[in-house]
Parts: C-alpha cells; sequence; structure tokens
C-alpha cells in the first residue's frame, strides 16, 4: 500500500511541476501578464529612431494627414500600413543586438500606431509599454517613449508644447520620470523644428527649444543634483550646432564636462563626409542623438554609459544600396511611391548602460 502512496506522491509532484511550467512559460511569453521580475545587473539597450510617418490609413479631421489614406496622394492603404510597421517593428527588433530595452520614437501619429507597432510579431513578445501624449504638430506627427517594464517603471510623464515668440507649432517634447531598480531616471524625447526653412532661418526655432528643455534640466538638476538625466531625439541639428553644443552643452569629451553638464557619444562618431544618421545632398548629419547627463558617465553611480557603445544602426539591407544616395537609409516612400522594402529617411541610434 505503501507503494501505491509513493507513486501517487510522485505522479502528483510530477503533474504540479508540469503545470508550474506552463504557467510561467504563459507568463513571459502574454504581454498583458505583468513581470514578476526587475532588471537587476547587467547591460540595456537605449535607443531613438525616427521612423518617418507612421501613418494609420484612416482620416484624422483634427491634423493634416488627408495624404496617408486611400484617397490621398499616396494612396496610402491598410496594406501599405501593415507593411510599413512590420518593416519598422523588425528593425527595432535589431537594435541594441536584441532590441533596446528603453527607446523613443518620432513621427508617430497617434497612440494607436504605436499599439500596433509594438504588437508586431517582431516585438510582442517583449511586452513593450509607451508614454504618449498627441501635440499640437500641424500634421499630427508626435513623440513616444517605449520601455520593458520588467526594467523601466514609469512613474510620471509631461509633455511640454515649445513657446515661440511668433505664432508657430511643431512637436512637443516628452519627459518620462521612473525607476531602474531604485534609481530614479528622466528621459527627455524630442523633435525639434525642421530645417525647411533653410538652416540659418530656422535655428532661432531649435535654439529656442533647446533652451526650453534645458530649463527642464535645470529645474530637475536644482532638486536632485545628480539626477540620471537622458535626453533622446530627431534634434534637427548636428553635435556641433549651437542649440547642440552651447544652449544644452553638450560635449564630446567627458573629461572636459562640468558638475552639469551633458555628454554626446554620438558627436565623436560624426563625420559629415562619411558617417551619420541621414544624409542630404553628399551630405551626412547626425540629427538623431543619445545626449546623457554628467551622472550617468562619471563612475559613481550604479547606472553607467559603457564606453565606446554609441553606434548608428546601419546594415546594408537599411540602405539604398545603389546610385550615388546607394549607402543612404531606404525610405517607405520616395518620390510618392511606395517602397515594400522601405524603412525611414533616418538610421536609427543606441547606446547602452551597465547596471551594477
Amino acid at each position: 500500500m505503501k507503494y501505491i502512496f509513493s507513486l501517487c506522491l510522485i505522479l502528483s509532484s510530477l503533474h504540479a511541476c508540469k503545470e508550474t511550467i506552463k504557467s510561467n512559460k504563459k507568463a513571459s511569453s502574454d504581454p498583458s501578464v505583468p513581470p514578476k521580475t526587475t532588471q537587476s545587473q547587467g547591460e540595456i539597450g537605449i535607443a531613438f529612431y525616427n521612423i518617418e510617418n507612421l501613418f494609420d490609413a484612416e482620416d484624422d479631421p483634427k491634423i493634416r494627414d488627408e495624404e496617408f489614406t486611400p484617397s490621398g496622394k499616396l494612396n496610402w492603404t491598410e496594406d501599405k500600413y501593415k507593411i510599413k510597421l512590420a518593416n519598422m517593428a523588425k528593425v527595432i527588433s535589431q537594435l541594441a543586438e536584441d532590441g533596446p530595452e528603453i527607446f523613443g520614437l518620432a513621427e508617430v501619429e497617434n497612440a494607436g500606431v504605436i499599439r500596433d507597432l509594438l504588437n508586431q510579431p517582431a516585438l510582442k513578445s517583449r511586452g513593450y509599454q509607451f508614454a504618449h501624449q498627441d501635440s499640437k504638430d500641424e500634421r499630427g506627427i508626435d513623440v513616444a517613449l517605449c520601455y520593458d517594464p520588467a526594467v523601466f517603471q514609469m512613474e510620471k510623464m509631461k509633455a511640454y508644447t515649445p513657446k515661440f515668440s511668433v505664432d508657430k507649432k511643431t512637436r512637443d517634447f516628452l519627459v518620462v520620470e521612473g525607476k531602474i531598480n531604485k534609481d530614479l531616471v528622466y528621459f527627455i524625447v524630442n523633435h525639434w523644428p525642421s530645417r525647411r526653412e533653410g538652416q540659418a532661418e530656422s535655428e532661432i526655432y531649435r535654439v529656442a527649444v533647446a533652451q526650453q528643455v534645458k530649463n527642464v534640466c535645470d529645474s530637475i538638476l536644482k532638486k536632485k543634483p545628480d539626477a540620471l538625466i537622458c535626453m533622446m531625439g530627431d534634434f534637427n541639428d548636428d553635435p556641433s550646432d549651437k542649440s547642440i553644443k552651447d544652449v544644452l552643452g553638450a560635449d564630446k569629451k567627458i573629461a572636459a564636462l562640468p558638475k552639469n553638464g551633458y555628454y554626446n557619444p554620438l558627436s565623436t562618431l560624426h563625420d559629415p563626409a562619411s558617417y551619420g544618421s541621414l544624409e542630404y545632398q553628399g551630405k551626412w548629419n547626425m540629427f538623431d542623438q543619445v545626449i546623457m547627463s554628467k551622472s550617468l558617465v562619471d563612475g559613481r553611480h550604479k547606472i553607467q554609459y559603457v564606453n565606446n557603445s554609441a553606434a548608428v544602426f546601419a546594415p546594408d539591407w537599411l540602405r539604398v544600396g545603389y546610385g550615388k544616395s546607394k549607402l543612404s537609409p531606404r525610405r517607405s516612400v520616395f518620390r510618392d511611391e511606395f517602397r515594400d522594402d522601405g524603412y525611414s529617411d533616418h538610421f536609427p541610434v543606441y547606446v547602452k548602460w551597465s547596471i551594477r
């Protein structure tokens, strides 16, 4: 009798073990299930990507999105939208080797397209969440911060609408506050005014936004002098331009940083003749940048930038591949024609952080 009883105990234990494995598999693969563990140590990827006009195919009467509708000049259909989503997800899933833990986006139309993007097969298993708010941009393109909730726990977010001396609308910059382990981190996602009017003519607007971003950073540092701050975005200016170098005070040398200084690792990589995150008329720009407070590079904190980890993600399959612009980013829409093998007019950028 005791042998039968022992056999029952063994079978019961095996069944319980099997159910536990099934339960754990469901928890790890279903993004709707809250994560049970958080990042404690190791490396994480921090990225930014201007994904160029991620619009759904529906007409929103509140914004100028008519060209991205079935009846618009681009004949933007649900099928094209789905291809664009899949292509963008493919890129993001390969950033920082196997997908970043935290990444900013520019040129997203609304929360719906972000949700559709994060639900793509290439990204869904990560269970990414996001912070976003509709801005006053006339075309309706916004910024967002996406994050793995097992690594970053968002606590607050606030969108700031840039103010100008003239009647001008542009994208908000988004400030997201949260924790990695027990450390408070601030992410600021940007998409500054374009150079459509000309670099010199439009510089005043980027300088104005830079000052407003700097003011927000200063207010954070006043309350918490050692605050971990990461600014990322499409700044529409290079690291050497006034808005970045002089107003933000972002430098390419860690040793030269003042107490409240910022380090710009993409600055050392930029070469107008051959290397950047986008190309225009034969010149390479590094508009896409990740800029970090001194506290993230001074070696005194548990979260630190991994030296020499900054990079532009530009594999051959993201490039045009032929002609004079063969090294340039391969766009999804070129000369008003949709390309199902296209992506964006920008390459994404990323850095890595170590967590001790």
